[in-house]
């Protein structure tokens, strides 16, 4: 969900769904990233970064 394009078609989704909260559970997430869509939306949602791999 990193590129600009996903990220804005799981918005639109959300939207046309009428959703406020979208909840998608995975336990290996190492990263937390906030994004500010043009339409005023703020995303915000964790990744795994394969440089925090060792850590986890």
């Amino acid at each position: 969900m990193n590129e600009t394009g996903n990220i804005s078609k799981v918005a639109a989704e959300m939207m046309q769904l009428n959703l406020t909260i979208l909840v998608i559970s995975i336990s290996r997430w190492t990263c937390s990233v906030q994004k500010r869509l043009t339409s005023s939306e703020l995303l915000l949602f964790s990744r795994y970064e394969q440089a925090h791999a060792a850590l986890t």
